[in-house]
């Protein structure tokens, strides 16, 4: 099942990868997208410093409800602490991509938001980690998907 499962979000990140090849940028000069990058972004940092600590439980509860959908919490748990447990302590994070998408094609109506960033953890440089958020009705941004590559 754990299988199962990992292929699932692989085949989901490949998806939103490919939807986000052709979206936008972002760039300073659109102060809409900046607003909505700055929010998301916000609301990445709050969730990867719940995962930094180690806190993968709580990392769940507090996501999307679409990744609640796609992955049990025990097995959201599990997947996380191996991807990270041989990783060792977090160290540094820094962005180095982020794009957006208003109402991908396949996928519910809303806005999207894909950010890359560069890790360094105490076992391993050069770590990459892609976190895909979705603005909820409401207007927040939560986790939608987390990928260590």
């Amino acid at each position: 099942m754990i299988k199962k499962i990992r292929g699932s979000c692989i085949l989901f990140a490949m998806v939103f990868l490919t939807l986000f090849s052709t979206t936008q940028i972002f760039s300073e000069d659109d102060p809409e997208l900046k607003k909505n990058v700055l929010a998301s972004q916000d609301a990445i940092e709050q969730w990867l410093s719940v995962v930094d600590r180690g806190q993968y439980g709580e990392s769940w509860d507090i996501a999307s409800p679409r990744l609640k959908f796609t992955m049990p919490r025990s097995e959201w748990i599990r997947t996380v602490e191996n991807w990270r447990k041989p990783l060792g302590p977090f160290v540094s994070r820094e962005l180095v991509d982020a794009r957006m998408a208003k109402d991908p094609p396949n996928m519910p109506s809303g806005e999207y938001m894909v950010f890359g960033y560069r890790s360094t953890f105490r076992n391993k440089n050069d770590v990459g980690e892609l976190v895909i958020t979705a603005q909820s009705p409401d207007g927040v941004w939560r986790v939608l998907s987390y990928i260590r590559k």
